[in-house]
């Protein structure tokens, strides 16, 4: 559509006086303006639907980001929901283990007390029995001397023995 306005910028206006003629340049008349006044808002129009398509491709990446975003916090929710199982079951292991270490340091603590109360009757019975090894000897030592005295004395008696077959 060519342009309304002239070279100097004024419009284009040639309306007919004649009353025939009148109607038909002044519908001619508003078309050209008319166009012309809408030109940038149709060029506006494409500007837009350019900015609607990016907005609607930058939607549809927002969207899918949030798609991979809810998926991987789902994902995490479910490794967080494992870990807590197994936390759960590694403390339920260690009170486990505390109360056995507290059992096991209990009876340590009887064993040891018994330990020493066994190594105090080990060392009683040890005096004794060094005591017994003691008497022991000196019974030995009197046994010896008694035989040597009885050895003398049956020679004492065999002599005697035969000195009485002799006279």
């Amino acid at each position: 559509m060519d342009s309304p306005r002239k070279a100097d910028g004024s419009l284009d206006l040639h309306v007919s006086r004649d009353k025939q003629y009148g109607e038909p340049t002044m519908m001619e008349f508003i078309k050209k303006h008319l166009g012309e006044i809408l030109r940038p808002f149709a060029e506006h129009v494409d500007e837009l639907h350019q900015s609607v398509d990016k907005l609607t491709d930058d939607l549809q990446n927002t969207e899918n980001k949030a798609t991979q975003a809810h998926e991987k916090l789902e994902a995490q929710q479910k490794q967080l929901h494992t870990t807590r199982a197994d936390l759960d079951k590694t403390n339920n292991m260690a009170l486990s283990t505390k109360a056995g270490l507290e059992k096991t340091n209990a009876e340590k603590e009887l064993l040891e007390a018994e330990h020493l109360e066994t190594r105090n009757h080990l060392t009683k019975t040890h005096n004794r029995l060094l005591e017994a090894v003691a008497h022991l000897d000196k019974l030995q030592h009197g046994l010896d001397e008694t035989n040597t005295k009885l050895g003398r004395t049956q020679l004492s008696l065999s002599n005697t023995q035969k000195q009485i077959s002799q006279d």
